[in-house]
């Protein structure tokens, strides 16, 4: 979690391994999103990230999982702060810190 898009975005890359490794393995079902995409090299975190991923600043984190909240109706959620190969440890710890702080006392 970052606190700005595009903070978020730059550090997206070991997301975006996983992401394009379910894409060749063709666990993602097409979706309006997914339309032009023709292979891996095609995604982009900005893609993937709609309606699809919980990421951006504490307020965008936020306005996401409120989606999910009326649409969804989750009982509960499982969030992931880190990937294989990114970010490190203590950007991850500093990333929990924070959604802890900003995100969950808003739900």
């Amino acid at each position: 979690m970052e606190e700005t898009w595009e903070e978020c975005v730059a550090k997206s890359e070991p997301t975006m391994i996983t992401h394009r490794y379910y894409y060749e393995g063709g666990a993602y079902v097409s979706d309006k999103h997914l339309e032009g995409v023709t292979c891996a090299d095609d995604l982009s975190f900005d893609l993937l990230a709609k309606e699809r991923l919980i990421a951006g600043s504490p307020e965008q984190c936020l306005e996401q999982l409120q989606m999910w909240k009326e649409v969804v109706q989750p009982d509960y959620v499982m969030l992931r702060m880190r990937q294989p190969g990114g970010p490190s440890q203590e950007e991850a710890l500093q990333d929990i810190r924070m959604f802890g702080e900003k995100v969950i006392p808003n739900l």
